[in-house]
């Protein structure tokens, strides 16, 4: 969502090389449709960080009014680890029974 692309783009910037941020939880309230063609906006702001786990509040705007709320929370991971063990978990594995 616009919202979650918020939070990503407020924390990248600021990420040592070889770390990304995943979502884990999103939470968001739609206060308003916004019609068609309508240009719509977001923002996030950090709330909470606990560990690697950050918080944010986020927010999207159309060109009238405030249009959803909610919270996005993102972990800050290193990429290599990450990849690595997403590569161990598609190795065939024998199952007992």
């Amino acid at each position: 969502s616009l919202m979650d692309l918020a939070a990503i783009n407020a924390v990248k910037k600021n990420l040592p090389e070889g770390y990304i941020s995943v979502a884990s939880k999103i939470s968001i309230t739609h206060l308003a449709a916004t019609p068609l063609g309508m240009t719509v906006t977001a923002d996030a702001t950090l709330i909470d960080i606990f560990q690697n786990r950050l918080t944010f509040q986020v927010n999207a705007f159309d060109e009238m009014e405030k249009v959803g709320e909610g919270t996005v929370e993102r972990y800050i991971i290193d990429l290599g680890k990450f990849t690595k063990k997403m590569q161990e978990r598609k190795k065939p594995r024998e199952v007992d029974f």
